[in-house]
């Protein structure tokens, strides 16, 4: 097995983001532009990191429950609901 790892940093405006998280998303769904290497998107001051897998979803994991909660409010509709009352534990406890 073979890893590759390449770390930047910079502004999101310096990087074409928008292709590839839609290389990224095309992974299953055999549509031109594919990316199948695995990557990571960090913030780095909010400590979110960002791992879009394929077309189905994204995981989302952070340093703290209370980096996440404007996105659990902003976007909570978009959750798995099975995740949720862990979610809601961890988040308003």
């Amino acid at each position: 097995m073979r890893t590759d790892r390449f770390i930047g940093a910079g502004q999101v405006r310096d990087i074409h983001h928008w292709q590839l998280i839609r290389a990224l998303s095309h992974i299953d769904m055999g549509l031109k532009l594919i990316v199948k290497e695995v990557y990571f998107f960090i913030h780095p001051i909010k400590g979110i990191i960002y791992h879009i897998y394929d077309d189905r979803g994204l995981d989302i994991s952070a340093a703290s429950a209370e980096s996440l909660r404007s996105l659990y409010e902003g976007y909570g509709e978009w959750l798995l609901h099975y995740d949720r009352e862990t979610m809601d534990r961890r988040l308003f406890k």
